[in-house]
C-alpha cells in the first residue's frame, strides 16, 4: 500500500507541518495562519503501484486483468487548485494498465467522479470517463466555500483531489506529467498563486517520492522530466519556491513506451 504522503505549509520565516490530507490552514509561528500549499499531491489512492523511492525505477506489483483498457494504476489532478474568481477548470486523468501501457482508448471499467461540494457553487461536467480522449472540467463559481474535493472511483479503488477556493498554491501545466520509459522528455511549467518564484523541482527519495527514477532539468521558463527507468508506476516530485519556501507535490506517472 502506497504510504500517504505529508504535507508541508510554510511560514516566510517557520516551516509548520500539517497532518497527511488536512484541509485547514497550520498554525507557524507566532500563532499565525498560513494556507497550505494545495495540488497534485492531495490524492489518496487505495493501490499497490507506487515506483519504489529511490530504486532506479523498480516497480511495485499492480492489479488488474492484463487487458488494454483495464486500469491498473492512474493519476488525477486539476489546472488550478486554488481558483479565486469565476473559473472553468480542467480535470487531468492519465491511467495505465497492468502492463504498464499508458491508455489511450476506452477505460474499463469507466472512472466515476464526484464533487463533495454541496454549496452549488461547483460542477463537473461528466460523473463518467468511459475514454482517455473525454474532457473533463469543472465550474466553479467564484462563491467563497470550504475545501472541497472531486472524488475519483475506478472499480472498488478510489481516490481524490482536494481544491480550496481563494487560498495559495502551486499549480503545474499539465497537472499530470506522463513520462514514457526511454522516450524523449516531457515538458512542464510551474505557475504559483500567492506564493512567488522562481521554482525548482527535486525529486524526494522517501514516501512515493520519484527517487531517482526520474530526472528533471530546466529549459528557459519549463522543466523537462525524464524517465530513468524501465519501470512503471506513478510517483511524485516537488515543485519548490526558493523565495517563499512553499513546495507542492506533482504527480508523474511512469509507463512503457
Amino acid at each position: 500500500m502506497t504510504q500517504p504522503r505529508t504535507f508541508y505549509s510554510h511560514s516566510f520565516a517557520k516551516i509548520a507541518v500539517c497532518a497527511a490530507f488536512a484541509l485547514t490552514a497550520c498554525s507557524a509561528g507566532g500563532g499565525s495562519s498560513v494556507p497550505n500549499p494545495l495540488g497534485a499531491d492531495h490524492v489518496s489512492r487505495t493501490q499497490t503501484s507506487a515506483i519504489a523511492p529511490g530504486s532506479g525505477g523498480s516497480a511495485r506489483s499492480v492489479a488488474g486483468d492484463g487487458s488494454a483498457s483495464a486500469i491498473a494504476y492512474w493519476l488525477i489532478g486539476a489546472s488550478d487548485y486554488c481558483p479565486s474568481a469565476k473559473e472553468t477548470i480542467t480535470i487531468e486523468i492519465a491511467a495505465a494498465n497492468s502492463q504498464g501501457e499508458l491508455i489511450t482508448g476506452n477505460y474499463t471499467p469507466a472512472v466515476v467522479l464526484s464533487d463533495t461540494d454541496k454549496s452549488g457553487a461547483t460542477k463537473l461536467s461528466t460523473t463518467s470517463v468511459t475514454k482517455a480522449s473525454q474532457s473533463v472540467t469543472l465550474t466553479y463559481s467564484g462563491k467563497k466555500i470550504p475545501s472541497f474535493q472531486v472524488e475519483m472511483t475506478v472499480g472498488k479503488n478510489s481516490g481524490y483531489a482536494t481544491f480550496a477556493p481563494g487560498r495559495s498554491c502551486i499549480n503545474s501545466a499539465p497537472a499530470v506529467i506522463v513520462a514514457h520509459n526511454g522516450a524523449a522528455g516531457t515538458s512542464f511549467t510551474i505557475k504559483g498563486v500567492g506564493v512567488a518564484g522562481p521554482f525548482s523541482v527535486k525529486s524526494p527519495s522517501s514516501g512515493s517520492g520519484c527517487g531517482n527514477a526520474v530526472t528533471t532539468k530546466k529549459q528557459g521558463a519549463q522543466f523537462v522530466l525524464t524517465s530513468a527507468t524501465t519501470g512503471y508506476g506513478y510517483c511524485f516530485i516537488d515543485a519548490v519556491s526558493k523565495s517563499a519556501g512553499a513546495s507542492h507535490g506533482i504527480g508523474v506517472i511512469l509507463v512503457k513506451k
